[in-house]
């Protein structure tokens, strides 16, 4: 299943795609918790959405170091993609992030906060 994505920041502990024009059924949060960085699809069809995967505070410092994350803008017009470790290929809207620098800022806040866990 596919849920185009409009990001916005979510606070200061994540950001969410909401239910948007794309696809009015669901939303993609990330968002920072005691175990890292979780991904929770919220999902209004029966049986689908809930807790996608967490990235835990030593993968998070890992994939900092390694700079094993990537924001790649050229996917289509509107839209691009980003990568966080194994999770690859989710798709982000250039009307939200049109700099792909301003997404990858993001990522990047958002994994030092997951990794200061690591360092405790």
């Amino acid at each position: 299943m596919t849920c185009w994505i409009d990001w916005f920041i979510f606070g200061r502990l994540g950001f969410c795609a909401p239910p948007g024009r794309f696809d009015r059924n669901c939303c993609t949060i990330l968002r920072i918790t005691s175990l890292g960085i979780e991904c929770h699809l919220e999902d209004k069809r029966a049986g689908r959405g809930g807790h996608q995967w967490t990235i835990g505070p030593g993968e998070a410092a890992r994939i900092l170091k390694t700079r094993d994350y990537s924001v790649n803008p050229t996917y289509r017009a509107s839209s691009g993609l980003f990568a966080i470790g194994r999770r690859k290929n989710w798709l982000y809207l250039k009307k939200l992030f049109p700099e792909p620098e301003y997404l990858h800022g993001t990522l990047t806040d958002l994994l030092e906060q997951a990794a200061k866990d690591a360092d405790n």
